[in-house]
């Protein structure tokens, strides 16, 4: 079984090696948050099981075809599910490789498109930290993720006005990052006062016309699309 840190090696690894080869991708997920913070994996409930990474939608072709030249296959299982992801597997590897293309399509679709070129070889902690709230249901290795993500000394003012921008944009989006940053406040008890200063932020932070159009309904309707959960399991 390949441990964790050969798993984020093996990522970092393959964006720079794509980057030679003017290929833009970029790692989210534990393997980008272990990489910024470099934190103990060791209290993790969960091992990291896949790399996820983002590249732009219009070089789909070129990062398939990155990628089989590097010995992995897409998974034909998943394609039907999302247009803007899909998943990649080897016979000589025990994890898989997650591709998401402009967005991170989840219970809220977060769109990247115009944030890959602003860090490297992750996303910006802010963006990982909204791929991780944007999940109606924590699991456990959530919560440690995003414990780890809510340091304040990982985030310049800069990175809370893009929050709030986006933020003020969705009320569903909202709404779920406020319920889960309530929970968090319970779980990462270090972190309790900058999980305040988040909320006071994006409760105060201005809101568009649909942003308030949509807080007159609440929660009368569904505010999130549900995620397909596919296990792809390999035979051996």
């Amino acid at each position: 079984m390949i441990s964790d840190i050969n798993i984020i090696k093996y990522a970092e690894n393959l964006v720079k090696e794509a980057s030679k080869n003017n290929l833009t991708i970029r790692i989210l997920g534990s393997t980008a948050i272990f990489l910024i913070s470099k934190v103990q994996l060791s209290g993790r409930p969960k091992p990291i099981k896949d790399i996820d990474i983002i590249a732009y939608r219009k070089e789909k072709k070129t990062v398939q075809n990155f990628l089989l030249s590097k010995g992995w296959s897409l998974d034909q299982k998943i394609l039907l599910l999302s247009e803007f992801r899909e998943t990649f597997i080897s016979d000589k590897e025990d994890f898989s490789i997650d591709v998401y293309y402009d967005f991170v399509d989840g219970n809220h679709r977060i769109n990247l498109e115009n944030r890959l070129f602003i860090s490297f070889p992750t996303l910006t902690i802010p963006d990982l930290l909204l791929t991780k709230l944007q999940r109606i249901k924590l699991r456990a290795e959530d919560i440690w993720d995003c414990c780890t993500l809510l340091n304040p000394s990982f985030y310049s003012e800069d990175d809370i006005k893009y929050l709030e921008k986006k933020i003020g944009s969705n009320w569903g989006l909202y709404f779920t990052i406020i319920t889960n940053l309530q929970q968090l406040k319970h779980l990462c008890l270090v972190r309790n006062n900058f999980i305040e200063f988040l909320e006071k932020k994006f409760n105060d932070c201005e809101k568009s016309f649909f942003w308030l159009l949509r807080s007159i309904i609440g929660t009368k309707i569904k505010w999130w699309t549900e995620m397909y959960n596919l296990d792809i399991k390999k035979d051996k």
